[in-house]
């Protein structure tokens, strides 16, 4: 399924990825996933769930493609939607809710 962004979204998203990126290497490693994406108050559950439709092809670390994609999909289960990617080519899910 094709991920559609808006141009909000995509900035943000970039930021993010920087932020996560840690190793700058341009793909995101597993513990530093789980210690972004905690933030945003979902359930490891959940978030497990993420992580498994956004890293489709198993390599075990999501490139920027993989982390914008699990993104869209903690947006979606922040308004309480049910994870899928169907709500990848929508763009009526544009704010994430991060905690400190």
């Amino acid at each position: 399924m094709k991920l559609v962004l808006s141009d909000e979204e995509n900035a943000a998203y970039l930021e993010f990825f920087e932020l996560a990126d840690t190793s700058s290497k341009g793909y995101v490693l597993p513990n530093d996933a789980v210690s972004f994406f905690i933030k945003s108050g979902l359930s490891k559950e959940t978030l497990g769930q993420i992580w498994a439709l956004s890293d489709s092809e198993k390599k075990g670390v999501l490139n920027k493609d993989g982390f914008f994609k699990a993104l869209k999909l903690i947006a979606v289960a922040q308004t309480g939607k049910s994870v899928s990617l169907d709500y990848l080519n929508t763009s009526m899910f544009t704010r994430l809710s991060y905690r400190n």
